[in-house]
């Protein structure tokens, strides 16, 4: 039995199929850049019509400094002062009546960046940051209000104060020594 073969027509010629093709491609390109060209248009459309529009860095930085402002002073409220230790094993200690307003604020250093608050005059590092190149000291306790930053080459101490109810920060900075090997003396 002979092998089957499909049919050859001769009015197809090799010529004709590639400019088939090449139109069949033309369309193509042609309805996609129309496609894209459009959905451009009606979101820039929709954009204005929504007073949208993109940010430029200074309203970047002032939206980002916002909502950390906003996502502290949440934490901070709700984390309220701790009540104090009863006295009694029997007595429950008594609850606070009113909390004390609480200032916080984003604090930055060269080491890095803290979340500060001050509380009826004591201040508190309610979280902090490193900045590229520097590590948080391991020493840091839980809401102290020093911390260090540390490099390869310096150690950055840094002690929030409250001046009123306003965190600041003051750093101060202590070059560290190089080690050398005690073995490369000859």
């Amino acid at each position: 039995m002979a092998p089957f073969r499909f049919p050859r027509f001769p009015n197809r010629t090799p010529g004709k199929r590639a400019f088939r093709n090449s139109l069949a491609a033309a369309a193509w390109v042609l309805v996609t850049v129309a496609a894209v060209t459009v959905g451009v248009l009606v979101s820039g459309a929709l954009n204005a019509q929504n007073g949208l529009r993109p940010l430029n860095a200074a309203e970047v930085a002032q939206s980002l400094a916002d909502r950390n402002n906003r996502m502290a002073s949440e934490a901070a409220r709700r984390s309220g002062p701790a009540p104090a230790p009863s006295t009694s094993a029997t007595a429950p200690a008594p609850l606070p009546t009113s909390t004390p307003p609480t200032a916080t604020s984003v604090l930055r250093s060269s080491g890095g960046t803290v979340l500060a608050s001050c509380s009826a005059g004591v201040a508190q590092i309610v979280s902090s940051t490193a900045a590229q190149g520097f590590s948080i000291d391991e020493d840091a306790k839980p809401g102290s209000p020093k911390l260090s930053f540390e490099s390869e080459s310096v150690k950055l101490n840094v002690e929030v104060l409250c001046t009123g109810d306003l965190p600041r920060l003051q750093e101060t900075a202590q070059p560290k020594t190089p080690h050398r090997d005690q073995g490369s003396d000859s």
